[in-house]
């Protein structure tokens, strides 16, 4: 189990990305902790598709305007991005636009590179559209390329489960950096793979980040929500 936390953690590292935040919002209990608060990244949508050429991902969730890992979750926003990964040396270096479509419209617009990953990347606005995405088309040069994607969530627990589970794997550590009610760090959920093996299954990844960079840190099975690791 400590080998699988440690390969997808490093995955993360290496890589640097079905309900609004607002669904977390439930009534705490007095003197209870409220974590969903301090989320400063959580994934609650991922679509993700394939074909001989590319692979796409379409994430939405919520996300710091400028991340810091200042254990602090400060002007959280919505966002949906779409990540374009080539998968032949030939189409590195084209310039791509895409059509998203989704259940009675589309929107499209330009992939531009990321600095970092040096896949290709779009922000959108699907606020209104989030749960009904059905395809993307791809076009470069002459060509135009339609992949279907699929909700990566079907059938698993959403964040606002996982930061359940998180909360009682976790009890103690949270209580032991509360002061007045206000927990110290902040947290970040995504949904996690190793994309060396393309069958290997998904985790659902939540971390703890403290303002000095230290963390604790959980994969959980995202169709049973047991904790299949534990690092504190």
């Amino acid at each position: 189990m400590k080998k699988t936390f440690l390969l997808i953690l490093t995955i993360i590292l290496t890589l640097g990305t079905v309900f609004s935040l607002s669904a977390c919002k439930k009534k705490t209990k007095q003197n209870e902790v409220d974590i969903s608060k301090n989320v400063s990244y959580a994934e609650t949508h991922r679509y993700v598709g394939e074909n001989e050429d590319f692979k796409v991902a379409v994430t939405s969730g919520v996300r710091e305007k400028l991340f810091i890992a200042d254990g602090k979750a400060t002007d959280v926003q919505n966002f949906t991005e779409i990540t374009l990964i080539p998968l032949k040396a030939n189409l590195q270096n084209k310039t791509y636009t895409f059509v998203l479509n989704y259940e009675g419209g589309s929107v499209e617009g330009e992939l531009k590179r990321d600095v970092v990953t040096h896949n290709f990347t779009a922000v959108i606005d699907a606020e209104s559209f989030k749960d009904t995405i059905k395809s993307i088309v791809i076009k470069y040069d002459k060509v135009e390329s339609e992949i279907p994607l699929e909700n990566a969530l079907n059938g698993k627990i959403d964040y606002c489960k996982v930061l359940d589970i998180a909360k009682t794997a976790l009890k103690d550590e949270i209580g032991a950096n509360t002061t007045d009610g206000i927990f110290n760090r902040e947290i970040m959920v995504k949904l996690v793979r190793d994309r060396r093996a393309p069958d290997s299954p998904y985790y659902w990844y939540i971390s703890f980040i403290a303002g000095d960079n230290g963390y604790w840190a959980l994969l959980i099975n995202p169709e049973t929500g047991d904790v299949v690791s534990k690092k504190n």
